[in-house]
């Protein structure tokens, strides 16, 4: 069985010595891995290591951390197979649909490692002389993802953090951590600096609220409800942290009058079924014109 161990300042901290749970195939139920659990105490433990690890990495050259993230990259390629199989016994996507996420965040670490080369400020002129703009890394992020798109929705926020010269800890969902967990060690196996990367398993309610609640953090990332959205933005005022939340929405499908019928029906459904319904912009209502009322719903309905 697969064992998922936490990462913190380029240490695995091994199973043993934590509290240990198995994520189950949602298919069949089969043991897929077991996985440490952390506390309040590893997230303080991980959030120090970021803190220190900080001043190098944000004082390496952009086009080094590019270089870095670009190997990553192609590391998360190498490791697709395995890391898309995991995703697959853990959270119950197809493989094909797994793999596809592994590949996609690859390319989303390309991405950003391209466009941390361009944050170099901006030298305005203006009525009273000239304005010098500075962009700075802000210092240590929190990275929290949900279910449904773990690794996915992790390399969005992974990317930019590390391209714009912060470090992170991240908390992967606790369904499914076994992916997730995998990718970041893969971006640190290509060779960042310890400390850069972290990753702390556990519920909400201890890791992730130390992680949003504990001052060293600067920045949180989080994807899930609008409840616990509400809260982590009541937090973070607190120190006046940066956040960027992706909360909870309504997905409206407009069919026109001129639209044309069989691919509306087609990506109308897509949209709704997709990765079983559990996307962020699945469809939950559809608005359609009455004169191609009738024939959508036929050709949605069959």
């Amino acid at each position: 069985m697969h064992q998922t161990h936490m990462i913190i300042d380029g240490e695995q901290l091994p199973i043993s010595s934590h509290k240990v749970e198995t994520i189950c195939n949602p298919a069949n139920q089969e043991p897929v891995a077991l996985v440490s659990v952390g506390t309040r105490q590893d997230a303080r433990m991980a959030l120090e290591a970021a803190k220190k690890a900080f001043p190098l990495w944000s004082e390496t050259a952009c086009e080094k951390r590019a270089e870095l993230l670009h190997s990553a990259a192609d590391l998360v390629r190498e490791r697709a197979k395995s890391i898309a199989r995991l995703l697959t016994q853990e959270q119950g996507k197809p493989l094909k649909n797994a793999r596809a996420e592994i590949l996609s965040s690859a390319g989303i670490l390309d991405y950003y490692a391209e466009e941390g080369r361009r944050n170099v400020g901006e030298w305005l002129a203006t009525s009273r002389g000239r304005s010098v703009v500075l962009r700075q890394p802000v210092g240590v992020a929190a990275l929290i993802t949900p279910w449904n798109y773990p690794v996915d929705l992790l390399s969005w926020k992974v990317g930019p953090c590390l391209a714009a010269g912060c470090t992170f800890v991240a908390k992967p969902p606790s369904h499914a951590p076994v992916a997730a967990t995998e990718f970041v060690r893969a971006i640190y196996d290509a060779g960042l600096p310890a400390g850069v990367v972290n990753v702390v398993h556990g519920p909400g309610s201890e890791v992730g609220a130390e992680l949003v609640e504990n001052p060293i953090s600067r920045k949180i990332a989080f994807t899930g409800e609008t409840e616990t959205g509400r809260w982590i933005m009541a937090q973070a005022a607190l120190h006046i942290k940066r956040v960027s939340l992706e909360l909870g929405g309504h997905s409206p499908f407009i069919v026109c009058g001129d639209a044309d019928i069989e691919k509306a029906a087609a990506a109308c459904a897509q949209r709704a079924f997709s990765n079983m319904g559990q996307i962020c912009i699945s469809v939950n209502r559809v608005y359609v014109a009455d004169e191609v009322a009738e024939e959508f719903t036929d050709r949605l309905v069959h």
